[in-house]
């Protein structure tokens, strides 16, 4: 009970900061632009025909390309302010939770899905969902943020209190074994890293607020902001650029997966 409870409140938590976010999303989603471009490209080689499913689409991963969608395409997203600035059909836009998809078994070819999966609680549910809905011999595209990403900010937090204040994020082998257990075989992985600057700490923590990234709950009962605890954050900040700048990395990981015959 206590791991639903978890769970629930994981998920009112990623739809309200979506929500919040989704006006501006494409305007600052400097972190998924690369990962969207790499994953269109995996999608333009592996996908021939047949249903095509955007998972956590936000306003759609395709829009990061600005390129013609794909025939047959459904987004899904657990917030419905992301899915509204989405330039799909209002048809093929979908409400839903990732652990509780309304499709039919075998329903899909192919599901892509970008920078969502980190978020999720229960990862193994997800990915027991995405074998239900996958052909035999389809395709799951995805890319997802691992260890060590924000361990800057997760330092410099240890510095100030006890709490968790970033969220945990799975290495490459938790993932792999997603993979193998649910019915998956990885054909490709990438593994790669990206440096973003910010001037202050209230810009990094704008970047957040802009981007709908969730921290875990107790951090965010705690507060984040408040010109004293941003004070604190500074000076125990383990990576600075010339100039006095923030450096916060970012970990990814791209993994394309084949339905194996049940």
């Amino acid at each position: 009970m206590a791991k639903q409870i978890q769970n629930l409140q994981t998920q009112q938590r990623l739809k309200a900061n979506f929500n919040k976010a989704a006006s501006s999303y494409l305007d600052h989603a400097i972190i998924q632009q690369k990962p969207a471009l790499l994953l269109i490209d995996k999608f333009s080689k592996y996908h021939t025909s047949g249903r095509v499913l955007d998972l956590g689409s936000g306003p759609g991963t395709f829009s990061h390309d600005k390129c013609q969608l794909p025939d047959n395409l459904v987004n899904v997203d657990l917030s419905l302010n992301m899915l509204k600035q989405s330039t799909c059909n209002h048809n093929d836009l979908v409400c839903a939770d990732v652990a509780n998809l309304p499709f039919a078994n075998s329903a899909y070819s192919i599901v892509i899905s970008s920078l969502m999966l980190q978020w999720l609680d229960d990862k193994n549910k997800a990915f027991s969902e995405l074998s239900r809905i996958i052909k035999s011999d389809g395709h799951l595209l995805f890319t997802t943020l691992i260890n060590p990403s924000l361990w800057q900010l997760d330092l410099a937090y240890k510095q100030i209190d006890d709490y968790q204040h970033i969220r945990h994020f799975c290495h490459e082998d938790d993932y792999f074994e997603l993979c193998r257990s649910n019915g998956f075989e990885v054909l490709e992985s990438i593994i790669w890293s990206d440096d973003y600057e910010f001037a202050s700490m209230l810009e990094l923590f704008r970047h957040f607020r802009l981007t709908g990234t969730t921290l875990p709950q107790k951090s965010q009962q705690r507060g984040i902001g408040g010109k004293e605890r941003l004070a604190k954050l500074a000076i125990n900040y383990p990576d600075m650029r010339d100039g006095g700048k923030f450096r916060l990395s970012y970990y990814y990981l791209l993994i394309v997966a084949r339905k194996t015959y049940e």
